[in-house]
């Protein structure tokens, strides 16, 4: 005996068995289950009887259904597998089978079900009633699909991505890792996956990478930079950005995240580093001025040296420009050398100036400037050294003074003089004609610029000059061998062409002089 077939959830149960028997709490329970059930004849599976929650799940009522078998309801892709299934629990092989499949409703739409089937057997262990319990998945089966494409998406995201994509356990071992890992560090996803990712940081990168780890296990989203081992046993600078994974309930189960390869800017950033070191050491060390002005003049950065030429604290300058201490005279050409770094039109500029004590003296600086850029070519800063050249000036000046003195003596001699330098060539150059020398040939300082010049003007003949040469640096080499004071080579004769022609005989003696 089995229930008899019930069509809607509103009739009343027919009860075909006494109360409390088997058959009487089955159809009780098939009349009022929130769940698909079913009766169905082994032989060829038809419906025998059905309950209201497989109708609406099936959407066919109790008599289309009776006019149906399972495997009509059923997609044509999970025919087979159910066949087997089926067979192996009529046959006794298995007491009960478990499926999800796809069912099929009226207008062709299709929906899954968890099916479960078990039997009401004979006293002879022949089978005589299939039951089946469907559970409605399809949101569920649904659901899953649309989570399946996203990560197949995330995953060719991932795969194709410039970056590194990882996801790995709580513990640190990678779960899994995109391909473009390969590029980066010559490891495959297969040298990596399984395995702790903390073996392939720079040793003194793990405190970084546990304090991330520390903020993954919280929940919590963390980025940090640190050394990972590639394949070859270098060293690649990698930014590690990730974030806690949770599952339903909110517990941390993981992490997921990317790695980047910064190493290129990395190493930019390290040589910079030690660049601006090496700078700053040789601005503090260094013996010469030096100093670092913002493009509209401000000290920036100044060493010690520049103090002590300025007379000033580092702090009295960062609180001055430049244009404050430069003398008024030499402050508009430096200004415009200045301008002209700015807009890109020079690198750099090299000017002898005058600076301001506050005491009001002067300081002479031999000045080296140089424009530090940004990226896009605007002017950063202006870098300088400036050299104290404020005895050389002065011992310049006095110079000056002695040799308009010596010239004021040697003009008044009645003795044709010429002051060149001791070179023992035809390039010595002159330095000082006097007057007695102009009177007597005719030629200024202008004229005669080099020891070569006098030569082609005074001597015709090339015998003539080659003598006259000979005689000279003979005569020069004779007073440089002398030892007390200035060294005096014996007078000697020859006839020169002045200007005009003229023909002049004169003794010559050269001097080695002892200033």
């Amino acid at each position: 005996m089995v229930p008899q077939p019930s069509a809607r959830r509103d009739d009343p149960p027919r009860e075909t068995g006494s109360p409390g028997s088997t058959v009487h709490l089955l159809a009780l329970a098939m009349q009022n289950g929130a769940i698909g059930m079913y009766l169905a004849d082994p032989a060829d599976g038809r419906f025998l009887v059905v309950n209201p929650a497989l109708e609406e799940f099936l959407g066919r009522s109790a008599d289309d259904l009776r006019s149906c078998s399972g495997p009509d309801l059923t997609h044509p892709h999970d025919r087979e597998a159910e066949a087997r299934l089926l067979a192996d629990l009529l046959a006794g092989h298995s007491p009960s089978y478990r499926l999800r499949k796809r069912f099929l409703q009226p207008d062709g739409t299709v929906v899954w079900g968890d099916l479960s089937v078990s039997t009401i057997r004979q006293e002879t262990g022949g089978v005589q009633t299939l039951i089946g319990q469907v559970v409605d998945v399809t949101e569920t089966v649904r659901s899953y699909r649309k989570l399946a494409e996203t990560e197949d998406l995330h995953r060719f995201m991932a795969a194709n991505a410039a970056d590194v994509v990882f996801r790995a356990s709580n513990q640190g071992i990678t779960e899994w890792i995109s391909a473009s890992v390969e590029p980066f560090t010559g490891w495959t996803p297969a040298d990596l996956i399984g395995r702790d990712f903390a073996s392939f940081v720079h040793p003194d990168d793990l405190p970084t990478l546990r304090r991330g780890r520390e903020r993954f296990l919280a929940g919590e989203s963390a980025r940090f930079e640190l050394r990972v081992r590639c394949a070859d046993g270098s060293y690649k600078w990698m930014a590690v950005a990730g974030a806690g994974r949770r599952d339903g309930t909110g517990r941390v189960v993981g992490r997921t995240g990317g790695w980047r390869d910064i190493d290129a800017e990395v190493r930019a950033r390290l040589a910079l580093a030690v660049s601006e070191e090496r700078f700053r050491l040789a601005m503090e060390q260094g013996g010469v001025g030096m100093c670092m002005a913002t493009p509209a003049g401000r000290f920036q950065e100044v060493n010690e040296a520049l103090c002590r030429l300025l007379g000033r604290s580092a702090d009295d300058l960062r609180r001055c420009t430049w244009q404050e201490l430069t003398h008024p005279d030499d402050l508009a050409v430096d200004l415009g050398l200045a301008r002209q770094v700015a807009e890109g039109h020079r690198s750099g500029y090299r000017l002898r100036k005058r600076f301001l004590r506050p005491n009001g003296t002067v300081v002479w600086g031999d000045l080296s400037v140089a424009g530090l850029r940004n990226d896009d070519g605007s002017l950063r800063a202006y870098v300088a050294q400036i050299v104290d050249v404020s005895d050389l000036i002065q011992a310049q000046q006095q110079a000056a003074v002695a040799a308009l003195e010596r010239n004021r003596i040697l003009d008044n001699i009645p003795v044709a003089i010429v002051c060149a330098t001791p070179d023992a060539a035809p390039t010595a150059r002159a330095l000082y004609i006097n007057r007695c020398f102009e009177q007597t040939f005719g030629y200024t300082i202008e004229d005669l610029p080099t020891f070569q010049d006098w030569l082609q003007r005074a001597f015709a003949g090339e015998e003539a000059r080659a003598d006259f040469a000979r005689r000279w640096f003979e005569a020069l080499n004779h007073a440089r061998e002398q030892q007390a004071g200035p060294g005096r080579s014996p007078w000697t004769a020859s006839t020169a062409t002045a200007r005009r022609g003229r023909r002049r005989s004169a003794g010559w003696r050269s001097t080695a002089p002892w200033w």
